[in-house]
């Protein structure tokens, strides 16, 4: 219908003048049209034809554009990172309260104004939005051929943003700029196809930079449990970071003391400088690994269409592989800058305007006391048993009867031993083994009822006595291999799988240290102020938002999640995160924190345990063995997400910690492992044998 309706209007402007070069050419484009709108109804198929949208022509009346010229300034509302992702989460809750989706591609009338690296105060970032409040620059549309350029200009002690002409603009041609805009989303990069007509047309003015797009150094050496070891191992620093950690930050425009890392506590500037580290690295790796990626696509794309293919792959050399890796590096350079954006509002707690030179690090460490507590302590801390209270409880309906319930009997009370010798006995609380029958009264009066073993007096518990205070004589190892031998030595059964537990078990007794999240002020949950959201900015379709005023339509009441500073540095390459605690969260399992042991356990004895099969161990065992580094994968066992005890700390962990400290992941790690000196590999993460020895050379029983 389009063809028709142009080759009408081609007709009609002919006005019977068909002699002349003008009239002669309209006719002509009229007779294609025509056909090629005859072609088009005949097929069966319907395609949509998109409009191109608004944009910005040089006035045919004018002299037009010479290269070099000022063509204008770009205006809009300022914004820093924290507040414009705040802004925009705000506005897609406003929507969502309204019913309404997300349609087509996403908008972009917004624009990075950033302080250069040169800068005395360092880089830094300002979103500028022009949707709303803007002049006539954020119309230029996209092109991946452009005539204008955009720069930043220091005018009068003040940055600007101004767009130039790159080449000479004749009147009537269209004003463009490249976009230079990416994203994570395959799906978005579809739905913004480009209109602009060049010959070197990408075709969709979004390039995807998405986790796995160049992201070889990031999967080698920049995973969760280097980020979380990296963020632990800051936490223990003791003075400045260390001299070359320092020139890898000013290398992307971070200064200690200076500009984002004003004030900023010691922990912090540590993991910065080792995620500057590494950014370094990456741009030492990647042009070698984008080459060898387009060597290998091509190789495939000539092998697909065959022997007499006329295809050729552009040249694509070393140099361009150089020039993307830049790229790479200015996105993450710009990740880290929205990234500490957003951690300095958190930890200066918004509002509240905290000194963020005071906030500890995320990740509290326990002393050893303080994790025996939590792991063999009879009272409940921070408002969860310790680990021997609820295994003893998750066992208890299992054993409620004969000779099971006997058995249990019996490893209580060796636990209660156990636990004192761990703990120690300080004389204001009473024993383990008293705590746990209080707490699980009920089916200690079943199995009492229930069996003839449990009539006798002296079975029964007395009550406890008062004892002389006793430091500890066992240390919280010792009590962990206690543990774990004891529950390999019992026979599992379907609902009471042991021989799981001692192996989760066994984990902790490798376990050197253990932290928990910090309860600091600085790290809890922040109700940050109300968000006006404006009728135009929730029905902001198409350029303009017309027909929509500038009224408040909804006050958006944002509230950050505990420990969302740390999910954000834990993420900081990667800042769209919705909820980056919940994220980091996920991504623990067995490598930063060891699952419950409820897992091991069902909830009745004639319930099964899911996932607890042979196939699952060894393909745990498989995983553990070849990529350690990796979160435990559901199809490998029974595992759940974290632990009641809330602890984090593994003997992987401890192994990537010690190889962060050595260099891992900063100095060295990101390229490929047959690159790496002998140095490097002596000094590369690898747990601990003894770890996996036990676990390969153990007793399997069968279950019942």
């Amino acid at each position: 219908m389009a063809s028709e309706d142009l080759a009408t209007v081609l007709e009609r402007s002919t006005g019977g003048r068909y002699s002349d070069e003008e009239g002669k050419d309209n006719v002509a484009r009229a007779k294609a049209l025509w056909k090629l709108a005859r072609y088009a109804r005949q097929s069966p198929e319907m395609f949509a034809v998109h409009r191109k949208g608004f944009g910005v022509v040089c006035s045919p009346g004018s002299a037009g554009v010479k290269a070099g010229d000022l063509v204008v300034d770009f205006l809009g509302e300022m914004s820093p990172p924290w507040a414009w992702q705040a802004k925009q989460d705000a506005i897609k809750t406003a929507q969502k309260n309204r019913g309404m989706r997300e349609a087509g591609p996403p908008e972009f009338y917004n624009m990075q104004l950033e302080r250069p690296p040169g800068d005395a105060e360092g880089f830094s970032i300002l979103f500028v939005d022009a949707m709303h409040y803007n002049n006539y620059a954020a119309r230029l549309s996209h092109s991946c051929d452009p005539n204008v350029e955009v720069s930043l200009k220091a005018i009068e002690g003040m940055y600007r943003i101004n767009f130039y002409a790159k080449r000479d603009v004749k009147p009537g041609e269209e004003l463009c700029y490249n976009y230079h805009s990416c994203t994570d989303s395959m799906k978005e990069v579809e739905a913004a196809f480009c209109l602009c007509a060049a010959r070197r047309c990408r075709a969709s003015y979004l390039a995807f930079v998405g986790e796995q797009s160049n992201g070889h150094a990031l999967a080698r050496c920049h995973r969760v449990i280097e980020r979380h070891a990296a963020l632990l191992v800051a936490g223990d620093a003791v003075g400045p970071p260390a001299p070359s950690a320092t020139r890898a930050m000013e290398e992307v425009g971070l200064r200690c003391g200076r500009g984002l890392l004003r004030d900023a506590p010691n922990w912090l500037l540590h993991y910065v400088a080792w995620a500057a580290s590494f950014m370094r690295e990456e741009l030492r790796a990647l042009p070698r690994d984008i080459l060898n990626e387009q060597r290998e696509s091509a190789a495939k794309q000539a092998a697909k269409d065959g022997p007499n293919s006329k295809w050729q792959p552009p040249p694509f050399g070393l140099g361009d592989a150089e020039i993307e890796a830049l790229a790479v590096r200015e996105i993450r350079q710009q990740a880290m800058a929205i990234c500490l954006s957003k951690v300095r509002y958190l930890l200066g707690r918004g509002p509240e305007k905290a000194r963020i030179a005071d906030a500890p690090p995320p990740m509290k460490l326990l002393t050893e006391a303080e994790a025996a507590r939590r792991i063999f302590g009879a009272a409940r801390v921070d408002g969860a048993p310790s680990l021997l209270s609820s295994l003893i409880a998750l066992m208890a309906p299992h054993a409620r009867h004969g000779e099971d319930a006997v058995a249990h009997a019996r490893f209580v009370s060796e636990a209660e031993q156990i636990a004192e010798d761990v703990c120690g006995y300080d004389g204001e609380c009473d024993d383990v083994a008293a705590a746990l029958l209080a707490a699980n009264a009920a089916d200690a009066a079943d199995a009492a009822d229930d069996d003839d073993e449990f009539d006798d007096d002296d079975s029964r518990r007395s009550p406890a006595k008062p004892r002389s205070p006793r430091a500890p004589t066992k240390s919280l190892r010792e009590g962990l291999f206690w543990l774990r031998d004891r529950l390999a030595a019992m026979p599992p059964t379907r609902g009471a799988r042991h021989d799981i537990a001692a192996e989760l078990v066994h984990f902790h007794a490798h376990c050197s240290r253990y932290w928990v999240v910090s309860t600091s002020s600085h790290h809890q949950a922040l109700r940050a102020d109300p968000i006006e959201v404006r009728e135009n900015e929730v029905h902001s379709y198409g350029v303009g938002a017309e027909g929509a005023s500038d009224r408040v339509v909804s006050r958006i009441e944002k509230t950050y999640k505990p420990g969302t500073a740390a999910g954000s540095l834990l993420t900081w390459y990667k800042q769209d995160q919705a909820d980056p605690a919940g994220y980091v969260a996920s991504q623990r399992k067995g490598v930063v924190s060891i699952p419950d042991l409820c897992c091991a356990y069902s909830s009745r004895p004639e319930v099964a345990v899911t996932r607890a099969g042979q196939r699952e161990r060894n393909a745990w065992m498989l995983a553990l063995t070849e990529t350690p580094e990796l979160p435990w994968p559901s199809a490998t066992g029974p595992w759940g997400v974290s632990n009641q005890q809330r602890l984090m700390g593994s003997p992987i962990l401890d192994a990537w910690m010690n190889a962060v400290r050595n260099g891992w992941g900063g100095e060295f790690g990101g390229v490929a492992r047959e690159r790496l000196s002998e140095r490097e590999r002596a000094l590369a993460p690898r747990v601990d044998p003894e770890v996996l020895e036990w676990l390969l050379n153990r007793p399997q029983w069968t279950v019942r």
